[in-house]
């Protein structure tokens, strides 16, 4: 196992020529990440002129690796590795949200308050056909990639992240966010095992998903320490779907109460005193929402643990789970894979 290489299918929408997809990383496990004493940060390449903050990269990871020095710089041999990131597209892509009449229950009421007549009261209630009009809609496909080098060239580490229907900036600092997140559980999971009362080993998956996120998650295993071969079990199975599911969400409208306005009447009680009663006009407010599509990621799995002593398959695990990113479902999948392993192995110890 010198690489492994994460692929999420990258869902395209024919007619809108659409994608989304957080998680595309690959990085080499025979590179020792936390070795890494400086890293140069490269200025963004950036064709589309797509105006990011750029400089948000080194800020984030400076902030999250303390023990790394990262420097932004046009020269890769200032630091032992380099990263270079790029923008691979931005387009802006025009739709059409149609027009739609729908039905819409209306009402106006009034509150009083401070009076001896408080309380809420309708004054009328009807029924409005309202009109959504025909818009014009601009969705913005946008991806990057960040690539770590070390100091002969060599990739170590890609990372890519596409998004739609998101700034320019949001999607830079999201996608920044995200691969500082899977930079800190390669960094994590890097560390060299302690021997534990259970060795795993890592078999054929079956899936252009391999195997690192086993790694990455291996925390999550009590009693456990990976190696490479002859190990007590290992974990065989396949990615059976991963595909994004996208959907067209038509124009609707929703309603909220509105304050038209606020009067006040004086007034004495009984015994003199003035007060003021308040009362406060409602009426039903409608707010337009156009039409847009939307998607979620999908993954279904089939993980079993084999006793490599019997050859027999002593965990079975089958689930599928959405979430709005690849990459975080898989992640929820093998957290879920390794509670069964973890009750199987406490069984096994005892």
């Amino acid at each position: 196992m010198l690489k492994n290489f994460l692929t999420f299918i990258i869902a395209m929408l024919a007619s809108m020529n659409l994608v989304q997809a957080h998680a595309n990383l690959w990085y080499d496990l025979n590179t020792n990440f936390e070795s890494i004493q400086s890293v140069a940060i490269l200025p963004l390449e950036d064709p589309f002129n797509s105006k990011i903050d750029e400089f948000y990269l080194n800020e984030k990871l400076s902030k999250e690796f303390k023990k790394i020095n990262f420097l932004v710089t046009n020269d890769p041999s200032d630091a032992d590795f380099y990263i270079v990131p790029r923008i691979i597209q931005h387009d802006i892509q025009t739709d059409i949200s149609p027009a739609v009449e729908i039905s819409i229950p209306m009402k106006t009421w009034t509150e009083i308050s401070d009076s001896p007549h408080a309380g809420t009261f309708t004054d009328r209630t009807w029924t409005e056909y309202h009109l959504i009009p025909e818009k014009t809609i601009f969705t913005r496909t946008i991806a990057l990639e960040f690539n770590l080098f070390d100091s002969s060239g060599n990739s170590i580490l890609r990372f890519s992240s596409n998004d739609f229907n998101v700034t320019a900036e949001k999607f830079y600092k999201n996608s920044v966010n995200e691969f500082c997140k899977e930079f800190k559980r390669i960094n994590k999971s890097d560390k060299k095992s302690k021997k534990q009362k259970f060795s795993i080993q890592i078999g054929e998956i079956g899936s252009p998903m391999e195997d690192f996120v086993f790694y990455l998650e291996r925390d999550n295993l009590k009693n456990v320490s990976f190696i490479d071969s002859n190990a007590d079990y290992e974990i065989q199975g396949e990615i059976r779907n991963s595909s994004l599911d996208f959907q067209w969400i038509p124009p609707n409208a929703t309603t909220s109460d509105e304050l038209i306005r606020t009067d006040e009447f004086p007034w004495e009680d009984r015994n003199g005193k003035e007060h003021k009663e308040k009362r406060k006009y409602y009426r039903t407010k409608i707010e337009d929402h156009y039409g847009y599509w939307s998607a979620k990621a999908n993954v279904s799995v089939v993980f079993n643990l084999v006793d490599l002593n019997s050859g027999r398959t002593v965990v079975q695990f089958s689930q599928t789970t959405s979430d709005d990113k690849q990459i975080d479902a898989l992640h929820h999948l093998v957290e879920d894979f390794y509670k069964k392993v973890n009750k199987y192995l406490k069984d096994a110890k005892s």
